[in-house]
């Protein structure tokens, strides 16, 4: 048991090129999600204000 965790850690230490790789790789899969979340969220933010009518597509207040 022991001496089998001994040999996984030593291929996980050998295959250092994929770990590194897996990692970069989530790490832009998780940027391009928040990149994705805080513009949608943006738009709706803005559109949610022009259909309420708190400013206008000039950006002018509508309603004081």
């Amino acid at each position: 048991m022991c001496r089998n965790l001994f040999s996984e850690l030593e291929t996980l230490g050998r295959n250092n090129r994929t770990r590194e790789g897996f990692f970069v790789k989530k790490l832009f899969v998780f940027s391009l999600s928040a990149l994705l979340f805080f513009s949608v969220s943006a738009f709706g933010l803005v559109t949610l204000e022009y259909w309420t009518g708190f400013t206008g597509p000039d950006g002018s207040f509508m309603q004081e």
